[in-house]
């Protein structure tokens, strides 16, 4: 019996190595590939602030998502679901599999927007040094501290609010991946065309 059981979590575990190997090197050469490309056909200084403070953003919050599905209390969401709440069951079964969900964002979506807003400001200094005549260690360095900076102090700061508010989070992030709202949202669009 124990023999069966830790093959089961051997299998287990290696299912969710790959799954977790596969979709990092997946989302990391989309999301390198979407933002190598808006750099390079739009390559001003403001674009590539804008998209290295999006990349940041996208990073915080998966993080404070990641943070409030592994403390989020399941038992007011079994209320909502008996009501069937919109996004009830959605967030429970993410709770369910908290260990998995807060892996995705904090590491997964949470690494590779580190890497690639690494890389957007490595193109800021670039931009810097060329176009300002910069010395270029002064640069780099002051770049990547900012860069630094706003992805730690704003993933802190997300921490503290998903840890205090994790039930609310997670309530909105139910809704959001909530197919049903979405149907709903759409056929009520429909209807609102068609009289």
């Amino acid at each position: 019996m124990s023999n069966k059981k830790s093959e089961h979590k051997r299998k287990g575990a290696l299912k969710h190595f790959l799954l977790v190997f596969l979709g990092t090197l997946f989302l990391g050469a989309l999301i390198s590939t979407v933002t190598t490309a808006a750099t390079e056909h739009m390559g001003t200084m403001i674009t590539v602030l804008i998209v290295l403070l999006f990349v940041i953003f996208i990073g915080i919050l998966f993080d404070g998502i990641g943070v409030a599905v592994a403390v989020a209390d399941p038992a007011p969401f079994h209320a909502r679901a008996s009501r069937r709440g919109p996004g009830a069951k959605v967030s429970l079964k993410l709770m369910r599999r908290a260990s998995v969900v807060a892996n995705i964002c904090c590491d997964v979506v949470g690494d590779i927007c580190g890497i690639v807003s690494g890389a957007l400001g490595a193109t800021i200094a670039l931009l810097l040094i060329d176009k300002l005549n910069f010395h270029a260690l002064f640069v780099s360095s002051l770049v990547s501290g900012m860069v630094s900076a706003f992805t730690v102090g704003g993933k802190a700061l997300m921490k503290t609010l998903a840890i205090s508010e994790a039930n609310k989070i997670m309530k909105w992030v139910g809704i959001l991946l909530d197919y049903k709202n979405w149907s709903l949202l759409w056929s009520t669009k429909k209807d609102g065309k068609g009289a």
